[in-house]
């Protein structure tokens, strides 16, 4: 069990993650939509199949190793490891303002989980901070993902509403 989402009205969603050992399957979550009587009502995700503890595979690169691998894309030359909180590795970087944190999942890749860290880096470029988040394979240094974790959005509204009562929109 991940967590539970209930706001005391409505639908319950309960978030399972799998785990190989004691660390998390990337994007394996599985979602369980109950009513307030507690009976399933929908469910998303699916177990991955190599999700067993017998799958669990050697992690040969440590989180400041799979870290470096991304210093030449952003410019960065050195990091200072911090203490670790809650599951996440910590580290200050030179230059930045926030630390950058890491921890060990696995990653799936078509019938094989791999063994990987998964980096955020939050990072003030021409003044603006932009939140990256990155899989790094622990057996290879390969990149697996990369996505950016910053959100803005602008929305402009145009509304119609009745220019007598209550102004209500049409």
């Amino acid at each position: 069990l991940h967590f539970v989402h209930d706001l005391g009205r409505g639908g319950i969603v309960v978030v399972l993650r799998p785990r190989v050992g004691d660390i998390d399957v990337f994007h394996g979550d599985i979602k369980v939509l109950l009513d307030r009587q507690r009976r399933p009502l929908a469910i998303t995700g699916s177990p991955h199949p190599a999700a067993t503890l017998a799958s669990a595979r050697r992690f040969a690169l440590d989180p400041a190793a799979a870290l470096r691998t991304l210093f030449g894309e952003h410019g960065l030359t050195g990091a200072t490891r911090l203490a670790d909180e809650r599951g996440w590795s910590r580290f200050t970087l030179a230059g930045q303002p926030h630390p950058a944190r890491s921890k060990p999942v696995y990653y799936p890749l078509g019938e094989a989980l791999v063994p990987a860290h998964l980096i955020e880096l939050s990072l003030v470029t021409r003044g603006a901070l932009e939140v990256l988040q990155y899989v790094v394979a622990a057996d290879d240094g390969r990149l697996r993902m990369h996505r950016s974790a910053t959100a803005s959005d602008s929305f402009s509204y145009r509304v119609w509403a009745d220019p007598e009562g209550d102004q209500r929109p049409t």
